[in-house]
């Protein structure tokens, strides 16, 4: 995890998560919630917060919708050993 703190800083270079620690973060938030059979849009609430879900959920481009679903699959893919390759 301090690998992935360290490049590529959210905010500038002061601090903060890197996009991959987010990505990762939100991968396992989502099979987390998901495994509790929470629905994808109360899950993307979770992840990124009211405000985007209402703005965004309905868009026809569903783009949040397929990176809320990406997020869960990702999660799945690091539980079925995709997480050894940030140990390595």
């Amino acid at each position: 995890m301090a690998d992935l703190y360290r490049t590529k800083r959210i905010g500038g270079g002061t601090g903060g998560w890197t996009v991959e620690a987010i990505r990762h973060r939100d991968a396992l938030i989502a099979v987390d919630l998901r495994r509790r059979n929470w629905l994808y849009q109360d899950i993307a609430r979770v992840i990124h917060g009211d405000q985007l879900v209402d703005e965004e959920w309905t868009n026809p481009n569903t783009t949040l919708k397929n990176r809320t679903i990406r997020s869960y699959k990702r999660g799945l893919r690091n539980i079925d050993g995709g997480y050894r390759k940030l140990l390595a």
